[in-house]
């Protein structure tokens, strides 16, 4: 399994990617970690290979509405490239510490893991978006997204687990697409 941290802005939060990697070194000699880091000379460590990444990475990455959550998605992308198409990926957000070795991961081929379900989009958890999604629905229907509404559920994206599989790629890239559609439509603190 390949773990994948991201490391931006502040040295605080390369910092606390750093932990992050040394907690999942601590647990395992031979867990391989790619670590993506905009002050990669905090990681010196030979079995942490790092990415650097730019601020104009990130305002790309961040695309035209400047959304936060967004260069998740470029990340896994970017993993992908630098990956075995058969090896799976580990998300984890900097902020993460390993307590012990996660366990492989027993999600069917076709499915991603996030580890925390908060709950499905209704009247009473996310109203704001809730109502959207109800009164938009030939707007949804127009742009692919028509199975959103009423089956939208909200998860954590702390750790993202992608089992090996063909369509990784193609997943991010509609994960992407409906990330985008969300943005331009939706207050930004909503998506």
């Amino acid at each position: 399994m390949v773990f994948v941290l991201f490391g931006w802005g502040s040295v605080v939060y390369n910092k606390q990617a750093l932990l992050a990697a040394k907690s999942i070194l601590a647990k395992s000699d031979s867990a391989r970690i790619l670590v993506f880091a905009s002050h990669p000379e905090l990681f010196v460590d030979e079995k942490i290979k790092v990415i650097p990444i730019t601020k104009f990475d990130l305002t790309n990455w961040r695309g035209p509405l400047d959304y936060i959550h967004r260069p998740k998605i470029y990340i896994l992308k970017k993993t992908l490239l630098n990956i075995d198409e058969n090896e799976p990926i580990c998300y984890l957000d900097s902020d993460m510490y390993c307590y012990d070795m996660p366990k492989e991961f027993n999600v069917p081929i076709d499915n991603i893991l996030m580890f925390n379900y908060e709950g499905r989009i209704s009247d009473s958890f996310h109203p704001q978006l809730h109502n959207f999604l109800a009164a938009n629905r030939e707007l949804l229907d127009k742009n692919g997204h028509s199975d959103l509404f009423p089956n939208l559920q909200m998860y954590n994206a702390g750790l993202i687990h992608m089992p090996p599989s063909s369509w990784r790629m193609k997943a991010l890239e509609e994960v992407l697409d409906l990330t985008d559609f969300l943005c331009i439509h939706l207050p930004q603190q909503m998506t």
